[in-house]
């Protein structure tokens, strides 16, 4: 055996039973992962879900909620699911034993073209991984309060980003600019009070 291939073959002993074990890496005190696809030798995805911090945890706790003045829960269940539609999502789901309306939001985050040169250059040469579709899920939950003349309305966007190795990465949505025009649209749509 000569020194080039003694070389690799010491090379694949250490790396190859190393990319099998779960990375010690520092992970994020925010993120959680629940799969791991390897460091070294790829051979699944990885998924990691971001904890809030804690000012993003105010921001979505301050925007997440509102009361509908004089309306009731049927309706404010039909027009949260025709507002989801009119934001694009699909799969709208209505539930009213349990007065929640899931929805989906599917986005590709490049183009077709895009997609299929990256994967042109992948399959010849390593490139880092770049995000390339995303799914918002939206989770809308109501309950009457005061005297059943109003409505309490909640909603949750959760989002998770796929990239170009398959690996994901979800997070609930802490900006209040989401949350504010699914509000406003809801408000306008049903002709509702609301504070």
């Amino acid at each position: 055996m000569n020194k080039s291939s003694l070389l690799l073959a010491v090379c694949l002993s250490i790396c190859i039973p190393l990319s099998l074990i779960a990375p010690a890496q520092a992970a994020d005190d925010k993120e959680q992962t629940t799969g791991e696809g390897g460091r070294f030798l790829r051979y699944s995805s990885t998924q990691k879900r971001v904890e809030l911090t804690p000012q993003e945890r105010q921001s979505y706790e301050q925007n997440r909620d509102r009361i509908f003045r004089n309306a009731s829960v049927p309706q404010l269940l039909d027009a949260s699911r025709a507002v989801l539609t009119e934001l694009g999502y699909a799969d709208v789901e209505l539930d009213g034993d349990f007065n929640q309306v899931q929805a989906e939001l599917r986005e590709n985050l490049i183009g077709d073209s895009r997609k299929l040169l990256r994967g042109l250059w992948k399959s010849k040469l390593w490139m880092p991984a770049k995000p390339d579709h995303q799914t918002t899920e939206a989770m809308v939950v109501m309950v009457p309060v005061n005297h059943l003349h109003d409505v309490a309305v909640r909603i949750r966007f959760r989002q998770t980003v796929w990239d170009s190795n398959g690996d994901s990465r979800t997070r609930v949505l802490s900006e209040a600019e989401a949350y504010q025009a699914f509000f406003s649209r809801l408000q306008q749509l049903g002709r509702f009070g609301n504070e």
